[in-house]
């Protein structure tokens, strides 16, 4: 890897954080975890410019502040200790022990709860928070309550940790395996987030580019992209277990590669194949190894006619597929917009194949 890559990997997170932020969290759940365990909210936690918003009283009670609601000024009052925070729906102006602090988004109301930023809030009352993209969760660290640590190691080590969230790790079928989890994140990160992003963020380009009919740069391409959604995924447990990254970019770069290598984030590609589907359809048609999780993908199919423009379709496990058994796969498509499921059809290139035919052609 070189400083190309750290460039690639900074405009990923840059994608990641800004404009898809909407999209993805009408796709899944975001969750808050304060000192390892998940707070349960009346109203949902919401995505807003780059910012998780939860219900105030929730969220400063279960950080041990006192809070005092004002509603005639519509302003809450959290006290802990010699701490006093003091905000108002409505104004990015939050006061921190007399302190003006500027927050990216002002405080609102959402069915009768006042919702105000996780991350302001909880840096407000000394405690660290982590955000992980690719499984929406929130991490708080309250720091009067976290176990003393011994200094954070400085390379990565094989983890041996249980799945952070064992019922999401039930429901998307990779148990209680740590390890899975990182694979997983990566997969989903891939998948669903970092290709598609790429597609339609470059559409102009990735048309002439399947015109050209380069299947080998097409390959590199999308490998390179996978390679990117591995390394964020190890940046994020880099955060999450306090190893810090070297100063210097060659060391940097081969913890990344290190870390790649132990947790089993080398490409689950098995083949990129340009295929013509006749009436002037082309179509990139990526295969994937199989796994057992439910949302992760099979076949990727990138297709283009001058009619339907470019398209982007998925053939993955579904979560029906545990409790019937028919072994029936969900076609889906995504756009920027949304994800949306088009069909159940047989778990096999063909199938998928023909499916993305008849797409093309309505």
């Amino acid at each position: 890897m070189n400083t190309k890559k750290l460039f690639a990997i900074l405009l990923t997170f840059v994608f990641l954080f800004g404009a898809f932020s909407a999209t993805i969290t009408a796709q899944s759940d975001i969750k808050v975890l304060l000192n390892g365990e998940e707070l349960a909210f009346d109203v949902s936690p919401q995505l807003v410019d780059g910012r998780t918003m939860v219900p105030m009283r929730r969220i400063f009670e279960a950080l041990g502040a006192e809070i005092n609601w004002d509603e005639d000024t519509q302003t809450v009052t959290a006290t802990k200790g010699d701490t006093v925070v003091i905000m108002q729906v409505n104004s990015k102006i939050m006061l921190l022990d007399d302190k003006e602090i500027e927050l990216d988004v002002a405080p609102f109301l959402v069915d009768g709860r006042t919702l105000v930023p996780a991350r302001a809030v909880a840096e407000g009352l000394d405690a660290d928070v982590f955000w992980d993209e690719i499984t929406r969760i929130v991490t708080i660290e309250s720091k009067e309550e976290a176990p003393q640590t011994t200094t954070p190691p400085t390379t990565p080590v094989p983890s041996s940790r249980p799945v952070r969230d064992p019922s999401r790790g039930a429901l998307y079928g990779y148990g209680n395996d740590g390890i899975a989890e990182l694979q997983y994140n990566a997969r989903y990160g891939f998948e669903q987030i970092l290709l598609p992003q790429s597609i339609f963020e470059e559409e102009e380009y990735v048309i002439d580019l399947m015109l050209s009919l380069d299947a080998e740069f097409i390959k590199e391409a999308i490998f390179s992209i996978w390679y990117e959604a591995a390394d964020i995924t190890v940046l994020n447990e880099f955060e999450l277990l306090g190893i810090e990254e070297p100063e210097e970019d060659e060391e940097f770069f081969a913890l990344l590669d290190e870390a790649i290598a132990n947790w089993g984030l080398d490409s689950p590609i098995i083949s990129v194949d340009i295929e013509d589907l006749g009436g002037d359809t082309l179509a990139i048609i990526i295969n994937l190894k199989s796994t057992n999780w439910t949302l992760i993908s099979e076949y990727i199919g990138i297709a283009y006619n001058e009619n339907m423009g470019l398209r982007y379709f998925t053939l993955e496990r579904s979560f029906n597929f545990f409790d019937d058994g028919d072994g029936l796969f969900m076609f889906c498509t995504i756009t920027p917009e949304r994800r949306s499921s088009i069909a159940a059809i047989e778990n096999n290139r063909q199938a998928f194949i023909n499916a993305i035919r008849v797409a093309m052609t309505q």
